[in-house]
C-alpha cells in the first residue's frame, strides 16, 4: 500500500508538473510567430521584385532582340545600297570614258574637216 501510494503520488506530480499552461506555450511561441510573419512578408516582397524582375528582364532581350534585327537588315540594305553605289559608278565611268572617246573623236573629225576646208581653200 505504501508502495502504491508512492507510485500514485510519483503520476499525479509528474502528470501535474509534465503539462504547460496555454499562457506559457503563448508567451514562447508568440515571438516565433511574428517573426514568421515578417520572414513571409519579406519571401512574398522577393518574389513580387523577383517576378517584376524576370518581366523587366524578359522584355528587355525582347527589344534586344528587336534591336538585333533591325540591325541585320540595316545592315543588309546598306551592303545592297553599296553594290548598287559602285555599279553607279562604275557605270558612271564607263559612259565618262565613252565621252571622252567621242569627244577625242569629235576633235579628230573636225581637225580632218578643218583640214579639208584649208585645202579646198587653196585650190
Amino acid at each position: 500500500m505504501k508502495k502504491l501510494s508512492a507510485v500514485m503520488g510519483i503520476l499525479a506530480l509528474l502528470i501535474l508538473s509534465g503539462c504547460a499552461t496555454k499562457g506559457f506555450v503563448m508567451e514562447q511561441t508568440d515571438p516565433l510567430t511574428s517573426r514568421i510573419a515578417a520572414n513571409e512578408a519579406r519571401i512574398n516582397d522577393l518574389m513580387t521584385a523577383q517576378k517584376t524582375n524576370s518581366a523587366a528582364i524578359q522584355e528587355a532581350k525582347e527589344m534586344a532582340q528587336k534591336a538585333l534585327d533591325m540591325a541585320g537588315r540595316a545592315e543588309m540594305r546598306a551592303a545592297d545600297e553599296a553594290t548598287r553605289a559602285k555599279a553607279a559608278a562604275k557605270a558612271a565611268e564607263d559612259a565618262a570614258a565613252k565621252a571622252e572617246a567621242a569627244a577625242s573623236d569629235a576633235d579628230k573629225a573636225a581637225k580632218k574637216c578643218e583640214k579639208m576646208f584649208m585645202m579646198e581653200q587653196k585650190k
